[in-house]
């Protein structure tokens, strides 16, 4: 069985940095963490946002947003660990959901909200600039945009109808648009059951029905939705790589590599103890993969089965 080339302590989330120098963890209660690839030295510790839950890096500067379960946000280098931007949001229930494709806004939801509105803070000066208000019947749950940036993709249900299937509604963006909607088995609890799929106008979607989890991709042109995989995990969750080329799932004691469309398997992490995964990432360049057990472990790609 192969070994992790280093352990990184306490986390529940990783993520590395688009071009590949830094990996952030973030632990449940304790600041995020940033370690540089080459040496696995710890750069910097994120100590100003407590709870971290959502992480986002911006690509074309080494910056990197955390947002936190008590609604605080900030920015920091990530070379250094120094806050260039931090604020708190108004809204009492505060869930983050995606970053604007310019990557100047964070979008939000208020679960107080009463009709279904989309909040958009500057990162910049942490100020709401827009509210999007949707046409649809409830709050949106999860939110993505396809890697271009021109479709905006909602998952939402209605709560007192429970059995009313939740809907993927999609827009054109910025004009918001209303391109169509399709139903859907139960969204996964996860948030990373949708995200955008490199290189094409499809979002990616995590469901789960009967005791089966399945991975669809929904084309936000054709309004087509196709199989991917369908497995029986509970505890089951998704991302793609930063390099477009891999799709990455786990669930308790696995984790595995595949190509987008989900038939090729290329790699597969068996973990003694088959730990619950809450989350695994994989480098840019494809060989090094990350995964968070309650503790961060990175592997060496080609030491896998």
């Amino acid at each position: 069985m192969s070994k992790p080339i280093v352990k990184l302590g306490s986390g529940y989330g990783v993520s590395f940095y688009p071009d590949g120098r830094f990996l952030v963890t973030t632990p449940s209660t304790s600041p995020a963490k940033v370690f540089e690839t080459d040496r696995w030295l710890q750069s910097a510790e994120l100590k100003s946002i407590k709870y971290p839950q959502f992480i986002w890096w911006d690509r074309n500067s080494a910056t990197v947003l955390v947002a936190s379960i008590n609604k605080a946000v900030g920015v920091f280098d990530a070379e250094s660990g120094r806050q260039l931007v931090k604020w708190k949001s108004p809204h009492q229930e505060f869930e983050p959901l995606t970053v604007t494709p310019d990557g100047e806004h964070l979008v939000v939801s208020n679960f107080l909200d009463s009709d279904a509105v989309l909040h958009c803070y500057s990162l910049k000066t942490g100020k709401c600039v827009d509210q999007i208000e949707l046409d649809i019947t409830y709050l949106p749950r999860q939110v993505a945009f396809t890697t271009s940036g021109k479709y905006l993709g909602v998952v939402w249900k209605e709560p007192i109808m429970p059995k009313l299937l939740p809907r993927l509604t999609v827009y054109r963006w910025p004009s918001m648009q209303h391109v169509g909607k399709w139903p859907l088995k139960h969204p996964l609890s996860y948030k990373n059951i949708m995200e955008g799929v490199p290189g094409v106008e499809s979002f990616f979607l995590g469901c789960r029905d009967n005791g089966i989890t399945e991975i669809s991709v929904a084309d936000a042109e054709s309004k087509s939705r196709r199989l991917i995989l369908a497995d029986e995990p509970e505890d089951f969750g998704f991302k793609f790589s930063r390099c477009g080329t891999r799709l990455i799932y786990w669930y308790s004691g696995f984790v595995h590599l595949c190509d987008v469309s989900g038939k090729k398997e290329h790699a597969r992490l068996t973990l003694p103890s088959k730990p619950q995964v809450f989350e695994a990432d994989l480098s840019p360049c494809g060989n090094l993969l990350a995964v968070a057990t309650g503790a961060v472990s990175v592997w060496n790609v080609n030491d896998l089965n």
